[in-house]
């Protein structure tokens, strides 16, 4: 298998994990617990992809998403109360109600992206047009 196709399954993998997250939140998108789950288990998509060493591009997609996603006030972990959340990444704090659905916005665009990569990286591999370095 080449690298591009196992990318592209583990994308895959990761897209429908993450619209599963965000249905899930959905469901209370008010409560700080889920809204938290659901920031970990994205973090915690991004990280496995990340590791897999894509190409730069890539890379630098997912740690937009990550970023996108601090933003949207994800906790990094189970013991973090919102009164020591670091500040988001433009500096502005986002309010308990909206944070919720902010983050499930930023979710459910990551499981978006993820499943546009795979495809991509799917059709590259069908060409022979595989450009992993």
């Amino acid at each position: 298998m080449t690298d591009e196709l196992h990318f592209a399954q583990a994308c895959v993998g990761a897209a429908t994990h993450l619209h599963t997250t965000a249905d899930e939140l959905a469901a209370n998108p008010d409560d700080p617990d889920a809204v938290g789950k659901a920031g970990r288990d994205t973090l915690t998509a991004l990280e496995q992809l990340a590791g897999m060493h894509p190409p730069a591009p890539i890379l630098a997609s997912l740690q937009r998403i990550a970023t996108d996603l601090s933003t949207a006030g994800a906790r990094t972990t189970d013991k973090t109360p919102d009164d020591q959340m670091p500040d988001t990444a433009r500096g502005d704090q986002v309010p308990d109600k909206a944070r919720g659905h902010q983050m499930l916005d930023t979710i459910r665009g990551a499981a978006d992206a993820i499943g546009q990569i795979a495809q991509d990286y799917a059709r590259q591999h069908a060409k022979g047009q595989g450009t992993w370095q």
